[in-house]
């Protein structure tokens, strides 16, 4: 279940780690500028991709239950959601440039930081009905659809890139704007192939896949256990945007520049991870769906042992070769020293954060979102922004100072998931709002 998750993961890593590299290549200003931009971008769709992930709990219950033709109707309730969220996103653009003025960036910055996002927000329809589709495949137990299709679309993502930012083949050079519209074409590539997959024939008679009317119990349903997830992973990106924009930022192009190649680096531990996540949200759903509630524990400590271990090889990996990895992107000795240092603390936490990633997706996939939603917020909110000003700017340890405090909130955070994984309470729920043993198309 979660190799080829884990191989669409790291190939969608591999997409963001060229395309972080080609703008690298433009200069130290667009280097700075990706950053913020792509974070700032995320962060509103953020709701709607934490949203979109509830179907991976329904399909996967549903399939575990053995009430097949319930997946479909219950991921066409997320591809309305996608439809309605692209058409919201048209009013982005124009607002682009108040946020990151209001960041306190300065003036030739905010220019970047608006020709990027004021296009890549263009796919947040796609992305929402990208993340709707993957779920369901993934959910029963199809999870190598959405892994050809993101090599297809990432693979298309690299040569637009090439071809956009660069002006090749005819094209003229479109530096920054070239990332964004390569970016947004690659996304709408990957929904045409998932939904050209998603209504065959054969999908549509086993799964329901073309039963497309809208239908307000099963919306509702979806909300209450996916709006938790959507608030919680809209917030969490939304504190990182403001650690960026807000703290980082605020030290200067050099740790901005160190910080944002760190957190590139990083996602060739996180992603992969997320991954990971993802399919013991979809073995757990199938298994509570059974009524299997002792294998569902079986799984998730076994992607936590999996997990655990590939993150902690990636925090050696970090620890030793830090120097060479920051100065991969940008050979400034201040950016290297600087960005070495960062990579230090990353790798205290990579165990701990495999297992805030797992055991929050296990809790995901038993329709457990409110409570761990809520100690998220409070634990970025609360705790990590707080801090990190306090320990960077009014301490004076600036970036070190600032990613010590991120290194606390994700420590924190994996302790915490598991604890709630371990207490039980999910074993209680019941995401249809029906009796044990009763049909969800009756509930």
């Amino acid at each position: 279940m979660g190799a080829p998750i884990i191989v669409a993961m790291s190939s969608s890593t591999l997409m963001m780690f060229v395309d972080f590299w080609m703008v690298s290549l433009l200069g130290k200003a667009q280097t700075a500028a990706i950053g913020p931009a792509r974070i700032t971008v995320f962060t509103v769709t953020a709701f709607l991709m934490g949203l979109a992930r509830s179907t991976n709990t329904f399909a996967g219950q549903c399939f575990g239950r053995r009430e097949l033709r319930e997946c479909g109707p219950y991921t066409w309730q997320g591809l309305y959601i996608a439809a309605v969220a692209g058409a919201l996103s048209l009013l982005f653009p124009p607002l682009a440039p108040v946020i990151f003025r209001l960041m306190g960036h300065p003036p030739d910055l905010v220019a970047l930081e608006v020709t990027y996002a004021g296009v890549t927000i263009l796919m947040v329809g796609f992305v929402t009905a990208n993340v709707t589709m993957a779920s369901f495949f993934q959910a029963i137990s199809r999870q190598r659809v959405p892994m050809f299709t993101s090599f297809v679309a990432n693979a298309a993502n690299i040569a637009l890139d090439y071809v956009l930012i660069f002006g090749k083949w005819g094209f003229r050079p479109q530096g920054m704007r070239g990332a964004a519209l390569a970016t947004v074409l690659a996304s709408m590539l990957e929904t045409t192939l998932l939904l050209s997959v998603f209504l065959r024939q054969p999908m549509a008679t086993e799964f329901g896949t073309r039963l497309w009317r809208w239908d307000w119990r099963r919306t509702r349903q979806f909300l209450r256990i996916g709006l938790p997830m959507g608030l919680s992973f809209m917030l969490d990106v939304a504190s990182w945007t403001v650690f960026i924009g807000l703290v980082v930022t605020r030290f200067g192009d050099v740790q901005l520049a160190a910080s944002n190649v760190t957190d590139q680096i990083l996602h060739l531990s996180f992603m992969p991870a997320v991954g990971m996540g993802v399919a013991t949200s979809a073995l757990v759903a199938q298994y509570i769906g059974r009524g299997d509630v002792p294998g569902a524990r079986r799984r998730a400590w076994m992607a936590l042992r999996l997990t655990g271990a590939y993150m902690l090889t990636m925090g050696l990996l970090f620890f030793v070769f830090r120097r060479g990895l920051i100065g991969l992107f940008r050979p400034e000795p201040e950016v290297v020293r600087w960005g070495s240092r960062l990579l230090v603390l990353a790798a205290l936490y990579q165990l701990l954060d495999a297992m805030g990633i797992t055991m929050a997706g296990a809790l995901r996939g038993a329709g457990d979102t409110r409570w761990p939603a809520a100690v998220g917020i409070l634990y970025a909110w609360g705790l990590m922004l707080p801090l990190s000003y306090l320990l960077g700017h009014v301490l004076g340890y600036q970036v070190v100072g600032a990613w010590s405090a991120a290194t606390l909130y994700v420590i924190l955070y994996g302790v915490t998931m598991w604890r709630r994984w371990e207490r039980g309470t999910w074993e209680r729920l019941s995401i249809f709002g029906v009796r044990e043993g009763e049909s969800v198309s009756a509930g």
